[in-house]
């Protein structure tokens, strides 16, 4: 699934920033960040997520959801 460290330490780095932006938004009512957040990563699905994971061979939901959840980290890394 990952050919090199530094992909799994860069999604692990996401998983963790939404870890620790849920917190501010549940406990600080930060929710600007969470809208932040998706209109980020869905500028991202839009412009070349989506394109890049069904050229990967994988399917449009699919390709959406890891978008949304790991961003350029997932769909950069498709070609290696």
């Amino acid at each position: 699934m990952f050919n090199s460290p530094f992909i799994l330490i860069f999604r692990l780095s996401a998983l963790l920033f939404w870890a620790g932006a849920l917190y501010l938004i549940v406990v600080h009512d930060f929710w600007y960040l969470l809208l932040a957040i998706l209109l980020l990563h869905t500028g991202e699905l839009i412009w070349i997520g989506y394109r890049r994971g069904i050229q990967a061979g994988y399917s449009g939901v699919y390709s959406v959801l890891m978008t949304l959840i790991f961003g350029f980290t997932w769909w950069l890394y498709l070609d290696e």
